[in-house]
């Protein structure tokens, strides 16, 4: 979203020169969105801005707060910027992708669903189209997805990321083997290597290759140790593949499992302690766990 931001700076400025000075640059530029909110609602008041210069201002000011996270008046900017287009067209179903979206981030996935149809309903193009995914992925809705998938791979059949997003929802429909094929090419994007290479693993444990799980969950664990799921997937892994070491090890990384999951998820005990106001028991309890895992 930064690079986002940055981007939409720069076209305002080449669009309309003098309209950006220097200090909301080095604001947004900084990711000092508070900041660049004030410099903002500060030109849009002195209103001395073209109509172009005001839509991009607005515009500006709708990413900001959904940086500050502050989406009920994100979405009213952007709300209010829809019902200023009278004409129907890739503007229109751009913003509507947007609130789409932020309404997506807020957990209102029905409402999310019906206005990307809407948007879709304009523009189907492979940017509103990935937003579709995106929202309904988000929702785990994943038969709701697969026809925005399709559509994307139907544009371009070697994107590697709507590939990812079929065999994603593959697996999540019990398709095992095959998912396997399109999880793969999520491992040539860097930003769901990750992710990736997890779900992968979790695709070739259940189709019956769990030594090739292990191996990939192992790269996992090397590069994150936390990482909860691919604990226990690694442990269910040396389980299926037998042998009384394999069992004592899947059992160690059992309980590595149960601490990591004491520790860092939200049922841990220190966490409700907190919400409850006792700050220094919270603290005990979180040294006490972190100690545990200490001595994994």
């Amino acid at each position: 979203m930064l690079t986002l931001l940055k981007l939409a700076c720069l076209w305002l400025v080449g669009l309309h020169p003098g309209t950006v000075d220097a200090e909301l640059e080095a604001a947004l530029a900084a990711a000092r969105f508070d900041r660049a909110l004030l410099l903002i609602d500060n030109l849009l008041t002195i209103g001395k801005n073209s109509p172009g210069q005001h839509d991009s201002l607005v515009q500006l000011r709708a990413r900001c707060l959904f940086e500050l996270e502050d989406y009920p008046a994100c979405e009213k900017v952007l709300q209010s910027m829809l019902d200023s287009i009278s004409v129907d067209g890739p503007q229109k179903a751009a913003l509507l992708a947007q609130l789409a979206r932020l309404r997506s981030w807020q957990q209102a996935h029905t409402l999310a669903t019906a206005t990307i149809q809407s948007a879709l309903q304009l523009d189907d193009s492979p940017q509103i189209l990935q937003v579709a995914v995106s929202i309904a992925l988000r929702a785990r809705d994943h038969t709701a997805a697969l026809p925005h998938i399709q559509a994307l791979l139907k544009k371009n059949p070697t994107d590697a990321r709507a590939n990812y997003h079929l065999g994603l929802a593959r697996l999540r429909q019990g398709k095992y083997e095959l998912a396997i094929p399109a999880l793969r090419r999520g491992l040539e994007i860097e930003q769901l290597r990750a992710d990736a290479s997890f779900e992968l693993a979790v695709a070739l444990r259940k189709s019956g290759a769990p030594r090739q799980a292990l191996a990939l969950l192992i790269g996992t664990l090397e590069d994150d140790p936390a990482r909860e799921r691919a604990c226990y997937q690694a442990s269910r892994c040396l389980l299926e593949i037998g042998g009384q070491r394999q069992v004592r090890v899947s059992a160690w990384l059992l309980g590595y499992f149960k601490a990591l999951k004491n520790a860092r998820g939200p049922s841990s005990r220190d966490h409700h302690l907190a919400a409850a106001g006792r700050a220094s028991e919270a603290w005990l309890a979180r040294s006490a766990v972190e100690e545990t895992l200490g001595n994994f």
